[in-house]
């Protein structure tokens, strides 16, 4: 029963609403991420440019806690808090990088928020006429272009489905094939193909499942679990290796009042579960480093409680001894990279399995890049 209390609190929280200003009193100064830096030698002319560091980037967002902990949207650089302007209740969810500027998009949660992205600590919105109070989820640049994905009402409040801009000109609405609520987590470009993770209704069988799938240029490939029946579902990140499609999210129980269930690596369709069917787990976010594929979320340990875990090639890493989830992973250079939130309002960033808290606050999604004294990555 603590597991499906916990996963209300945690619906309780993400679904609020917020009109006011975040905290006028600045946060104290988080500890700041140690700086990798590579000396050159003097007597040999250097092949690039001197090495800067590394940087991390962190998206998330903090709390007003005059205003029973209503959310307000920032992102980390090295551990040190930007503000990101907001009219209301927002969030930072997805983030990318492009030279020197900072992309975030902008979770309003259907608040009628009028954001959709931030580039640095300007706000940009998308506006569009055919679609009800937009919550962004994901951000990514391919090719020189900016992809900003998320869910909105069309038809009046009809249904909920996903959309996507490409750059701040086009904007494209998913079809799908019910009336009930579409999700959508991530987007992926490779090449001229577009792939978003979500969920929807599988009209194969007529089942009224909202089964995890992805979109590939507009069109529904369905994943199913190991289980006979086709359960409800969610699919949340998507890498692409060569030919080989790789996908994480969750597959839930059936008969269950909330989304617990087991999480899910699919690879080119093939469901390879990562707990056991009779245990909890979901997982959040992909990474891929050569042949090791890396996956971030939470397992319920023998206290019945979450915990932040990722797992390397299906072998699982606890993160944290209390209830908490990781949201985010990167491997850079090495270094596994995991951001999540310990309880529902403390932001940490695992860096080889090492805490390091950021403040108040819940971190979404990481990017992690070397700078060199030009300024370029």
């Amino acid at each position: 029963m603590r597991v499906v209390f916990f996963l209300m609190i945690c619906a309780i929280t993400l679904t609020m609403s917020c009109t006011k200003p975040p905290d006028t009193e600045p946060d104290p100064d988080p500890p700041v991420l140690p700086v990798d830096t590579t000396s050159q030698n003097p007597g040999n002319p250097p092949t690039e440019p001197p090495d800067k560091g590394v940087v991390v980037y962190i998206s998330g967002d903090s709390f007003n806690t005059t205003t029973a902990y209503l959310p307000y949207p920032i992102y980390w650089k090295n551990g040190k808090q930007v503000h990101l302007p907001h009219p209301g209740h927002a969030g930072g969810s997805g983030i990318a990088l492009s030279d020197n500027d900072v992309f975030v998009s902008c979770s309003g949660e259907f608040a009628g928020n009028n954001v959709t992205y931030w580039k640095n600590t300007t706000a940009v919105n998308l506006a569009d006429a055919s679609i009800i109070y937009p919550a962004m989820r994901d951000i990514v640049i391919a090719g020189g272009n900016l992809y900003t994905l998320g869910i909105a009402y069309i038809n009046n409040f009809e249904k909920i489905v996903p959309v996507y801009w490409k750059n701040r000109d086009t904007v494209v609405k998913l079809s799908t094939y019910s009336f009930s609520a579409s999700d959508a987590r991530s987007i992926a470009v490779y090449g001229n193909d577009i792939y978003i993770t979500g969920s929807t209704v599988n009209p194969q069988p007529q089942s009224g499942y909202t089964t995890a799938c992805y979109w590939k240029n507009g069109i529904p490939i369905f994943l199913q679990s190991l289980s006979a029946s086709n359960e409800n579902g969610l699919a949340k990140s998507l890498k692409m290796v060569g030919s080989d499609v790789h996908v994480v999210g969750d597959a839930y129980r059936p008969g269950m009042g909330v989304q617990v269930g087991t999480a899910y690596h699919w690879k080119n369709g093939t469901p390879i579960p990562l707990t056991g069917t009779d245990s909890f787990s979901y997982a959040n976010d992909l990474a891929i480093e050569g042949t090791d594929v890396y996956i971030a979320g939470a397992v319920a340990g023998p206290d019945k409680i979450f915990h932040a875990a990722y797992w390397k090639n299906g072998v699982l890493k606890v993160l944290d001894p209390i209830i908490s989830e990781a949201n985010g992973i990167s491997v850079f250079e090495g270094d596994v990279y995991v951001v999540g939130n310990r309880s529902i309002d403390l932001a940490i960033v695992w860096k080889n399995n090492v805490a390091t808290v950021l403040g108040r606050g819940r971190a979404r999604a990481i990017v992690v890049k070397r700078y060199y004294l030009s300024g370029q990555a």
